[in-house]
């Protein structure tokens, strides 16, 4: 049977995670934040989030090791669903955002390699 007790879990799981960080308390601390900050501030609720849905599900079978690996993997993903956001995109475009709305992995990706002198003249990195 596909929809076992593991599934449901997962599902309330995700549906309380995503209620609580889209209240608009939550998403007013965050706005005037920095966008690395909010950024870390995100990863830091989802690993824990992450880690308390790995050890609630899969109990015993869950290690830091696989909560660090949904961290890289959403990490990854971000840099490439969220590149319309980023500061590279954004001064293409002119469009001007808020911390919650810029603080994408694509983002600080982007601002970490700017800072450290490798620019991006070919447009491969966004």
């Amino acid at each position: 049977m596909f929809f076992n007790k593991m599934v449901l879990k997962v599902a309330v799981v995700v549906g309380l995670f995503g209620l609580i960080m889209s209240r608009k308390q939550v998403l007013e601390w965050i706005a005037p934040m920095s966008s690395l900050n909010a950024l870390v501030l995100w990863y830091v609720f989802f690993g824990i989030f992450i880690s308390l849905l790995g050890y609630w599900v899969f109990s015993a079978k869950w290690t830091p090791r696989h909560t660090l690996a949904v961290l890289l993997i959403s990490w990854a993903l971000g840099i490439v669903l969220y590149f319309p956001v980023s500061d590279y995109s954004t001064d293409i475009t002119g469009a001007q955002l808020t911390a919650v709305e810029s603080s994408t992995e694509d983002m600080v990706t982007f601002d970490a390699l700017k800072s450290i002198g490798i620019t991006d003249s070919t447009g491969i990195i966004t």
